[in-house]
């Protein structure tokens, strides 16, 4: 009752709209009936002409200190060789506030996510040495790769579901769509 009265519906109003519901439910239903089935060849297909959307590039973890001068990133870098943790030396140094949150952490960066500069110098550096000054267009970059997670491609057998499901909402959206156009074309007149 209070939501007839707010919303300014009557009774009859709010069943047409449940009637209305239900049978536009079944409709689809009857439309989208069978548009489930797809094949291991369409599912093999689909992977071969899209394995790299089931790739994942190379990765890596590094510690970082960002600042705004060489002479920060030096006094920063004389810090951490004098056995300070990254910590506290990106808590205390650092001008990126995402990173410095997490104690200078910043994780899974891919090839090409960086500017190049330090895109270059994060994939050419070895795990577990100190590296920069790296000199960006507005900053400068210490970084320690700490972890690299090597690039990785989903089988077949791994991203079938994804595929399945992908390709069953495709065939379903199909079929709507078609529906709705025939069913335009035969009631617009009238």
């Amino acid at each position: 009752q209070k939501f007839l009265k707010d919303s300014g519906q009557t009774d009859e109003d709010v069943r047409m709209r449940v009637r209305l519901d239900l049978l536009s439910n079944k409709i689809r239903d009857s439309v989208i009936k069978g548009k489930d089935q797809v094949s291991d060849q369409q599912i093999t297909d689909y992977y071969d002409k899209n394995k790299e959307r089931f790739a994942q590039p190379e990765r890596r973890d590094l510690s970082i200190v960002l600042t705004k001068t060489e002479a920060k990133a030096n006094e920063a870098k004389q810090a951490l060789e004098n056995g300070e943790t990254w910590k506290s030396v990106a808590k205390e140094y650092s001008i990126d506030d995402a990173s410095k949150a997490q104690g200078g952490k910043l994780p899974a960066v891919a090839k090409g996510q960086q500017e190049k500069a330090f895109d270059d110098a994060i994939f050419k550096a070895k795990k577990g040495e100190l590296e920069g000054p790296v000199k960006t267009q507005f900053c400068y970059y210490l970084f320690e790769v700490d972890k690299i997670n090597k690039a990785s491609q989903q089988s077949l057998e791994q991203a079938t579901p994804t595929i399945k499901q992908l390709l069953t909402s495709q065939n379903q959206q199909k079929a709507l769509d078609a529906f709705v156009k025939d069913f335009r074309k035969r009631w617009k007149d009238k």
